[in-house]
């Protein structure tokens, strides 16, 4: 795998390179966002460190989502949840607290692009017997087209490519909604139980208190790479 690391601080480049490196991992590090530019497409991942001495890391963000889908790997010091939540919707594909871990970071990257290769050839995600066309937004369950409305659709979606992994409140509030209010964690819990209700199947979504949701761990998920009918 190949990556590029932007960021301002050598030293910390440096020692994030030489970690990756011990994974089969070559990353490549540039200071300034502006300069790296013309590698966004030729990389497997962009890890992003918000502290860009260019430009601040939302427009570096927002401008690599305007030109390709690379995935991106935010990093940050800043641990207010409306930073990483303003990070979620300028287009990361997820972030991290530093200082960071070396295996956790070598865990999301991995998480991260195997993700991305994966909604890249997927147009359904099947588990059980329900299946969740994504090209045309559809769920079935038994081969039984059922409705749901955009958000329960991209709610479902969400939660079928993160089987068995908890996804807090907060990122699927901002991945689907694309800002917290005072009101956001009410409206998650209404849309999750709508989705049991109209699924039928109230144990699959699971609630992890405190945190947010998952689906059960011992369901898989199937990528198929043409819709069932």
């Amino acid at each position: 795998m190949q990556i590029l690391l932007i960021g301002d601080d050598k030293r910390e480049a440096n020692e994030l390179v030489k970690s990756l490196a011990k994974y089969d991992i070559t990353a490549k590090w540039i200071r300034n966002a502006g300069d790296a530019f013309p590698a966004f497409t030729t990389v497997d991942l962009v890890l992003l460190d918000f502290s860009t001495p260019d430009i601040d890391g939302l427009t570096a963000c927002r401008a690599i989502r305007s030109i390709c889908d690379v995935p991106v790997v935010v990093l940050t010091s800043r641990t207010a949840v409306e930073t990483r939540v303003r990070a979620l919707r300028a287009g990361a594909d997820d972030y991290l607290i530093k200082p960071v871990n070396p295996a956790e970071l070598i865990a999301r990257i991995h998480a991260v692009a195997r993700r991305a290769r994966a909604s890249a050839r997927a147009d359904t995600l099947r588990i059980a017997d329900i299946d969740i066309d994504i090209a045309r937004q559809v769920v079935r369950v038994g081969g039984t087209d059922i409705t749901t409305t955009r958000k329960e659709f991209q709610l479902l979606a969400l939660l079928a490519d993160e089987a068995g992994r908890v996804c807090p409140r907060e990122r699927l509030i901002a991945q689907i909604w694309g800002r917290p209010w005072p009101g956001a964690n009410d409206t998650l819990n209404v849309h999750v139980a709508m989705l049991r209700a109209k699924i039928g199947r109230p144990d699959l979504i699971q609630t992890v208190r405190g945190i947010g949701y998952r689906l059960r761990s011992d369901k898989r998920t199937e990528r198929l790479a043409t819709c069932a009918r």
